[in-house]
C-alpha cells in the first residue's frame, strides 16, 4: 500500500493516501509534512474522495470544536436511509455518521448507553470512558468488564492523558495514596524513572517506597526517619 510511504509520528484522525498527482497547494497534500504525495481525504475540510487503498483512522470518536451541551456517544449501527438521511441523532458532529446525540431535548427518546467503569474497589489510578478503546490498547479494559474503561495519567499509563474532568487534583510535593498503602514511603528529590522504589504512587517520580513490607522488595532502600511515612 503506497499510503505506507506517509510518515506520521502519531497517526492522524483523518484518512490519507498516496497521490502521485499531488502538488503544493492542492487540498490535503503534504499531509505528513514530508511528502508532497501524502494526502488527506474524506473528512472535513479535506473533501477529496478517498480511494479504496486509503488508510482509515483507527480512532472512532466524535469531533466537536466546541463540546455540545447534549450528551453523545459512538454508535456503529447508525445508518443512512433511502432518502440519504441518518437515524435520529446520528452525524451529531456533522462529520461522522456514527456520532450520535442522546438523552435529552430533541433526543430524549434516544437512550444514552451506560458509560461507566465498574470496579469492586475504586482503584488508585485515574480512569475514564474511552469509546476509541479496543482490546490490546494501553490502559483499555481497565475494570476487566468494559473494553472502553481506560486507565490514564499514572504509571504505567503516563502516556495516556486523562480528560481534565477526570484527573484528580494531585498534590505537587507529596505522595498521593487516596486508598492508603501498607508500604513505607518518602519523598526523594533524587528519584528518577528506573530507580528502585521510585514512582511509588504511580504519579510522582519523587515518591519512593522504602524499608520493610511488600515481601522485602524495598528493604534495601533505607527510610529517612525524619521524612518517611510509615504504615
Amino acid at each position: 500500500n503506497n499510503a505506507d510511504k506517509c510518515v506520521f509520528p502519531n497517526k492522524p484522525r483523518v484518512p490519507y493516501y498516496w497521490d502521485e498527482n499531488c502538488k503544493l497547494g492542492d487540498l490535503g497534500c503534504w499531509a505528513d509534512g514530508l511528502h508532497e504525495e501524502c494526502r488527506f481525504c474524506g473528512d472535513v475540510p479535506y473533501i477529496t474522495e478517498c480511494p479504496e487503498d486509503a488508510k482509515m483512522p483507527k480512532y472512532k470518536t466524535c469531533y466537536f470544536p466546541v463540546p455540545p451541551v447534549t450528551e453523545y456517544y459512538w454508535e456503529p449501527k447508525c445508518k443512512l436511509n433511502a432518502a440519504e438521511r441518518v437515524d435520529k441523532g446520528c452525524k451529531a458532529d456533522g462529520r461522522h455518521r456514527e456520532c450520535r446525540f442522546c438523552g435529552s431535548g430533541a433526543y430524549a427518546d434516544v437512550p444514552c448507553p451506560v458509560q461507566r467503569c465498574t470496579f469492586s474497589a475504586e482503584p488508585n489510578i485515574p480512569h475514564f470512558w474511552d469509546s476509541t478503546c479496543e482490546i490490546g490498547k494501553k490502559g483499555c479494559n481497565a475494570d476487566g468488564i468494559h473494553v472502553e474503561c481506560r486507565f490514564c495519567d499514572a504509571k504505567p499509563f503516563l502516556d495516556v492523558p486523562c480528560p481534565p474532568e477526570v484527573r484528580p487534583p494531585y498534590p505537587t510535593d507529596e505522595c498521593y495514596f487516596p486508598q492508603g498503602t501498607g508500604q513505607s514511603y518518602y519523598w526523594d528529590n533524587n528519584c528518577q524513572l528506573g530507580l528502585d522504589g521510585c514512582y511509588a504512587d504511580g504519579i510522582h517520580e519523587q515518591c519512593r517506597y522504602c524499608g520493610k513490607g511488600s515481601g522485602g522488595a524495598f528493604k534495601h532502600i533505607p527510610c529517612p526517619s525524619e521524612r518517611a511515612i510509615f504504615p
